[in-house]
């Protein structure tokens, strides 16, 4: 008995290290979520703190484009749609654009694919350009009747580390079983960014030489 207390001190003092450890060992090998900017440093997004300026010119505007994502179920936020591109700095043109309220509705059916089939077969994506106004598209190089204008397409990257090589074998079988149906518009580009729009079946990018 004249050792028991001696004992009972020594086993709080094991376990309360073995907790002290436990506890700090998962933490360390936690992952934050990883935003945007740091998923390929060739995508730089405009900051909240310019969205909110822009919102506020154009709060009527936004707020009709909200109400309707709200109502068709779309869980895309506005500020992603009204991303003109991530060049914004070379073009010295507004990184956000609203289009005019007769196009509003023109995205409804390329975010519901892109909700509903797409982000399944390859994980969370961050839209990165949506509407594109004329002189932006212009300058930034995009193609003259680029669906951007028309705001039914969105460029997109993954949020997560799929490997690219993974990413475009499953957009591309998609896009040969399941295209036609959707009329989906799919290119394919470097750094796992990808185009979607709903307007033609067709495909672009890095696709394999069907001739072979």
């Amino acid at each position: 008995m004249k050792y028991a207390f001696p004992r009972v001190l020594l086993i709080a003092f094991i376990v309360l290290s073995l907790t002290r450890c436990a506890t700090w060992y998962p933490k360390s090998k936690q992952w934050k979520p990883i935003p945007i900017e740091s998923v390929e440093t060739q995508y730089p997004i405009a900051s909240r703190e310019t969205y909110l300026r822009f919102k506020r010119k154009h709060f009527a505007g936004i707020a009709r484009l909200d109400s309707l994502l709200t109502f068709n179920d779309i869980r895309f936020p506005a500020e992603m749609l009204l991303r003109q591109g991530t060049d914004f700095h070379h073009v010295d043109l507004p990184p956000f654009a609203l289009p005019p309220d007769s196009m509003l509705s023109h995205i409804l059916p390329t975010l519901q694919l892109l909700q509903d089939k797409i982000i399944p077969l390859v994980g969370p994506v961050e839209i990165v350009s949506g509407y594109r106004s004329k002189a932006y598209n212009a300058v930034a190089g995009g193609a003259e009747h680029s669906r951007h204008l028309y705001f039914d397409a969105v460029d997109v990257v993954p949020l997560t580390k799929i490997p690219e090589t993974v990413l475009k074998a499953r957009l591309r079988e998609f896009w040969y079983q399941e295209g036609k149906r959707y009329n989906l518009g799919l290119g394919l580009y470097d750094y796992k960014r990808f185009h979607v729009d709903t307007w033609k079946y067709r495909n672009w990018g890095d696709w394999p030489d069907q001739s072979e």
